[in-house]
Formats: C-alpha cells, structure tokens, sequence
C-alpha cells in the first residue's frame, strides 16, 4: 500500500509519517497483515510534478494540508479550500478512486463561538468539496472533525494552548490564563494516529454531528445495511436502491456522513496548570503524579516533556553518603512508594533492620553481593526438608569414619542400592538415618547422573577446571565437591559443610529457556537448603582473584539457610549480582541485610519501598541477622 499524506510537515503530518514509517520498516508489528510499501510526504515546499505522481500512486490520502494562522483572514479559503481542489482534481485525472481522508475541525460546525469563524467556513466548504467527490467518484471519503490537539512536536505559541502551556512550564517562561474554569475537548496525537491507522485497515468510526455533540454511529445496523446492499446488488442495475448501494461512499453516509476518534478528554485551563506544575517540580519532589493508562495526565506528562531544553533533561539527585557508601532516592509515587539506589562499598554491610507492614525488593544490578533473612517469629525451622533436629551434614556415616558414598561402597553397593535392599527409597532411607535428603538421587536416575558426572570430571570446561584449582587443596578451609549429585541435578561445585553450591555459567546460560532449567534447579536446591552462587566464565577466567575472594568472603558470612542459633529463627540466603539480575523481596518481620562480597567493588542495588520514608513514624527496627 502506498500512501500519500499532504501538510507532512505540520503537527500531526510528522507523527502521523513517523508511525507508517514503522509499520513500512517492520518496526511497528502491531498492526496485523498490514503493509505499507511507500509513504509519500507532500507539503508546502513540494512540486506540482510530485503531487501529480504521487495522486497516480497512492492507494491512500490522508489530507492534512491547511493554513491556521494566515496573515489575511482570505488565505483561508485558498489554503483550506483551493489546495482541497487541487488534491481532487489530480486524482481524477488519474482516475485513482482510492479512500481519501480529510482533516478538518470542530469550527466548520458553525454554532456557537464558531459561527463568525472564517476558517470554520473554509474547512466547512473543503468538506463539502470532499463528500460530494465522494458520491461523484463513489471513493470512500473520511471526514474528520477534529478538536483541540496535543502531542510532541506540536508548535507552541500558534494554535495550542496545551503546547503553548507545557513550553512555558519546561522552559521557565511567563504565561497566561484568563480564566481557568474554561474546558477544553482535547485530542492527543497518539490517539489520532491510531485513528488514521484504523482508517487504512477499514475500521474508521463513523458518526454524525449535532452541532460539537459527537452521535456515534450504532453498530447495531451493520447488518440492516448489508442486507440492503446485497439486495442491491441482486437488482437490476436500472433500480434505484441498486444506483444507491453500489456507491461505496453513500453506503459509509447510512453509517454517519463524518468521522471521530473516540477518545478525547475534557479539562479545564485551570487543571492543566495545576498538572504541569507538579511535573514541573518533580526534580525536586521526585514525585511522579497519578497517571493511569490511557489518562490525560500520562498523555500531558509525556507533552510536557517533550518540550524540556538540554539544560533540565537531566538534573541532579541528593545523595547521602557516609563511610559505607551512598543512598539515593530516585522518584517518589503518591501511592505506591519509592525507587531507590543503595551502593555499597566492598566488604560493608547494610540494613540489619525489620519493618512491619514495609516491604521492599533489592535488585543488584551489578556486584556480587549476599542477602540475608531471618523470621523474628521463628526459633527453629518448621516445615522444610531438613530440620535442626536431624544429624548435621556427613555424620551419619563420619561416625564411622566413612564419607556416606565410601559407607555404601564398602558394602560393593550404591547409594540407592543400599537402601533400596532394606526396602526404602532413597530419601526414605537417608530420612530413617536421620541424614540429609541430598547425600542420594532419584534411583531412577541415579545410574545415569553418575555416569554423567564421572565424565565431566575427566572433561570439564576451560572455566570449569580453573574453578576446581581455586577451591581444591588449601585455598580454602573447607572442602568442595565437584560434579556432585543432588537431587536429580549434577552440581559444578558443593560445600556440603556450607551447604554452598557454585555454578559456572556460560554464554548459553542468557537464553530464555535455560534461564527458565537453572531457576527450576535452583528453587529446587534452596528448598532443600542450599545457597547457589553463580560465576560467568569471563568472571572465572578473567577475574579469579576478584571470583576467589567472594567465595571466601561467601563461606565466611554464610549461615546454612536451616541452622539458627539458639532462640533465633534460620537464616535465609540469596547470593545476588548484576549479571543474573533477580528482585529478592524483604519481607514484613524479617530482618534483613544485604552484604557486598567483593573486596574491590562497588556493589550497586536497586531499591523498591512499597511506602515513602516517614520520619515521624518510620517502621525500621534494628536487629542483626
């Protein structure tokens, strides 16, 4: 489809050319089967010669060509009138048919305060001009009454109060409201667009006018109309109802001789003041307004910022900084809290605090760092897989002197073989030695994990093998397994002792569906007790001193998630970093911290509080983890 839109340079020209650019350039995938091949901008400074091929061309017009503000009030009538004739006039010499679509305005209804208005009378007899080429031609003629505009892009200071308005707020200038109870129809650019758009697929909403009053058409006659018309078409073509229903442009006035967006919004001069006041002192507040989808205050937010100059795009935050590093408030809503910044210097420690009915979520997005929560509700654990009265990790067979791998080998059985001949499952059998449920596998699984496992010992990855040389021998003061079982998983690299496993990650690991494998395993590890701290190759290889220190710094701070001291709740662990983005929520009657387990950098957080900090009523209580 190729489509010709005149006065391509004015207001709603750029935004209109700009979206069917998208959609030609498949960047707009939202509108169906619909294609656009070419995108014929016509304006001012254009030629006779381009107008004439571009009417041979186009499949479509949108006219948005007209003059607003002409030095004498004639120019209205030429401008509006004149080049609507000329339009006409070429597609006819060519033959083109195709559906034509005017913009026109409230004015050319010419009631009330518009019924002295020259350019209402020249847009009035440019709709005419339209609707009777209509019935001649029989091409589908769309013809709009538009209200008040809005958007980016807009002129301030010619024919919008809103642009005029939202320019003097962004750049500190003077302005004026006579009277600030007056209301004004609004129609943002958007909107309209979206509007034209439907008007290429066919789907314009038609309507009447009684005076500025919007009649909808209903719907309901769709079907009384096709009827008519496939009667029509049956008859004789002598009969009159078929002359009438073979014009598709007759057929669309049955449905209403005009067109509308049907969705405006009514406010007055006074409230939109107030609204771009409050936008204009955010930088200082940091509050962000109310504005629901769809609403004026979304649409007028978004104007007003178009107009900021370069000097206020950005602006400075407040930051409190001491010794461990910074806080920063980012913006403020008025009903559903704050977002801020915490960054945290390495090794430091932060929060050691609870809340009542406060919630937050921290999201590291860079750093590697340790979250920790205990329930102040809590002494023991309840209801998870390993409980504080069941044998530590490795006792059962230590007190033989055996690993439990070396206790079942010496009998010439596996792991599941051996329970499985005293007629137990697996974790029935390591339950009834009061073991943890991770020294064994599924039996039905167990074969094969093994077999996997051994070969990746023998063939481990470049990054895989730099790893094991960090952990193995005397770099640490506790002993690491590799390629062990757990579960129905095969681990990298565990600390039974720490119930700590370590995860190297390759580049595959970004891709949605593994993203999707690794979370299942590691919501299946942590609710058997484990914490999982994950490592990029690059990290690995390229920054090992960095990796070693926050493993060792990892082992020191970690408390198993399900041992708590005496009279206190567990421990709950989340090792977090910027390259495996996640959101941890701090729950209400938890303490929490968060520790940045680097010794060399920063650790950067994203802090969402479901409430603003109240000074007088701050719902913060200390309490160490």
């Amino acid at each position: 489809m190729n489509i010709l839109v005149t006065g391509a340079k004015g207001f709603v020209g750029k935004n209109l050319c700009a979206q069917l650019k998208n959609i030609r350039d498949g960047k707009a995938r939202c509108y169906g089967d619909l294609v656009i091949d070419e995108v014929f901008e016509y304006d001012i400074d254009s030629t006779p010669e381009e107008l004439d091929e571009y009417c041979q061309k186009a499949d479509f017009v949108f006219n948005l060509a007209g003059v607003n503000r002409p030095k004498d009030q004639s120019e209205f009538m030429a401008g509006n009138f004149g080049f609507a004739s000329t339009l006409l006039d070429t597609l006819k010499k060519h033959k083109n048919t195709c559906p034509v679509m005017l913009s026109s305005s409230q004015q050319a209804s010419l009631t009330g305060r518009f019924g002295n208005s020259e350019y209402g009378r020249s847009k009035k007899a440019g709709e005419e001009l339209f609707l009777e080429y209509g019935k001649e031609t029989g091409a589908r003629v769309l013809v709009y009454r538009f209200p008040n505009l809005f958007g980016k892009w807009c002129r301030p200071n010619y024919n919008s109060a809103v642009a005029t308005f939202c320019n003097a707020f962004a750049n500190d200038l003077p302005y004026t409201v006579n009277d600030p109870s007056v209301e004004l129809e609004l129609l943002y650019i958007d909107d309209l667009v979206e509007e034209m758009i439907a008007c290429l697929k066919g789907q314009e909403h038609r309507c009447d006018f009684d005076g500025l009053e919007v009649i909808p058409y209903n719907s309901n006659k769709d079907q009384e109309l096709e009827n008519l018309r496939i009667k029509a078409t049956n008859r004789d073509e002598t009969d009159s109802t078929n002359k009438e229903f073979s014009n598709s442009q007759i057929l669309d006035e049955k449905r209403g001789r005009y067109c509308y967006v049907p969705t405006t919004h009514k406010a007055t001069l006074g409230h939109i003041v107030e609204l771009l006041k409050s936008f204009a002192e955010q930088p200082k507040t940091l509050m962000i307004p109310e504005i629901p989808a769809g609403s004026f205050a979304k649409k007028l937010y978004s104007t007003y910022l178009s107009y900021l100059p370069y000097e206020k795009t950005a602006f400075p935050l407040k930051m409190n900084v001491d010794a461990r590093g910074s806080f920063t408030e980012l913006v403020h809503t008025l009903n559903c809290g704050q977002v801020s910044i915490n960054i945290s210097k390495p090794g430091i420690t932060k929060g050691q605090h609870w809340h009542h009915t406060k919630f937050e979520q921290f999201i590291v997005v860079k750093g590697h760092g340790l979250i920790q929560q205990r329930s102040l509700s809590q002494p023991s654990p309840q209801g998870r897989a390993i409980a504080s009265s069941q044998v530590p990790p490795l006792e059962g067979e230590a007190r033989k002197g055996l690993s439990p791998l070396e206790g079942e080998a010496r009998k010439g059985l596996s792991p599941l073989e051996g329970e499985a001949r005293k007629g137990l499952s697996p974790l029935e059998g390591e339950a009834k030695r009061g073991l943890p449920i991770y020294h064994t596998a599924d039996p039905t699984t167990y074969n094969v994990l093994k077999e996997n496992s051994e070969k990746m010992r023998k063939n481990p990855t470049e990054a895989e093998a730099a790893m094991w040389e960090m952990l193995r021998g005397k770099n640490l003061d506790v002993k690491f397994r590799r390629q062990h079982i757990i579960g129905e998983y095969i681990t990298d690299f565990v600390c039974l002792d720490k119930q700590l496993v370590i995860e190297i990650d390759g580049g595959y690991h970004n891709e949605p569906e593994q993203q999707q494998l690794d979370k299942q395993r590691t919501d299946f590890l942590q609710s058997i007790g484990f914490s999982v701290l994950r490592f990029s190759n690059e990290e690995v290889m390229f920054k090992s001193d960095e990796t070693l220190s926050i493993i060792r710094n990892a082992l020191k701070h970690l408390t198993p998630p399900l041992e708590g001291e005496a009279g206190r709740g567990p421990v709950l662990n989340w090792f977090v970093s910027g390259d495996h983005i996640q959101a941890v929520h701090m729950l209400p009657g938890y303490t929490h911290n968060i520790i940045n387990l680097s010794d060399t950098e920063d650790l950067v957080t994203v802090m969402y509080c479901n409430e603003i900090f109240n000074p007088n009523r701050p719902d913060t209580f200390f309490d160490p983890v």
